[in-house]
């Protein structure tokens, strides 16, 4: 089975009364589906459905409160439903879930960013392998140092990643970047498109 990612939404505190009839509260996590759920029941309970056209929504107060930008407090009284499905979208707090084969999903507040694979030329003229943000994914960085060290027979470290906080980066001596490819998209099952650098491999027969 392949690793699972996907987007996810938080409840800010902005938000808790449009969602605390559904029985969310502040920081809630809800799958974009679930939102949208949410939202629509809250129209229909609560006797918001233009009554002329049922494809407007009445802002209420509460609607008002968690969408609306200061300046559109008392021009905007209606919306359209995808307007304002993609508003309430918008206004909470972006996050995701991974879930790796045969592992518990964990979730992370933030958007998700791709880990990232350089390489990098050190003082005697040595390249390195670099790879960032594997904890995003769920993966640890110092198991995947170890693994990489003895499938690539080269010495590895861990340290902290540069401008990134509590985050750490693994470095492997040389370029590793087609067995870090095989690590992260046969074992882990990660999709490509969260990998950035993979171009980056050596192509066969090239001398390191």
């Amino acid at each position: 089975s392949n690793a699972d990612i996907k987007p996810l939404y938080c409840v800010p505190a902005s938000m808790t009364l449009l969602f605390q009839e559904s029985g969310h509260k502040k920081g809630s996590f809800l799958e974009g589906s679930e939102v949208r759920t949410i939202v629509i029941n809250y129209a229909k309970k609560n006797d918001l459905v233009d009554a002329d056209n049922k494809n407007l929504v009445r802002l209420d107060p509460i609607l008002c409160d968690c969408i609306l930008e200061k300046n559109e407090q008392h021009t905007v009284m209606k919306l359209p439903w995808d307007s304002l499905l993609t508003r309430c979208l918008e206004k909470l707090q972006p996050a995701y879930q991974v879930t790796l084969p045969g592992q518990e999903p964990i979730v992370k507040k933030g958007r998700i960013c791709p880990i990232d694979i350089t390489l990098a030329q050190r003082a005697s003229n040595k390249k390195v392998t670099v790879v960032r943000n594997l904890e995003a994914y769920g993966l640890d960085p110092y198991s995947v140092a170890a693994i990489l060290q003895q499938r690539c027979q080269a010495s590895t470290t861990v340290n902290p990643a540069p401008g990134a906080k509590d985050s750490l980066q693994v470095q492997i001596q040389g370029n590793q970047v087609h067995h870090l490819g095989w690590l992260l998209l046969e074992e882990y099952q990660l999709p490509r498109k969260h990998i950035q650098g993979l171009e980056k491999a050596l192509k066969p027969g090239k001398k390191k």
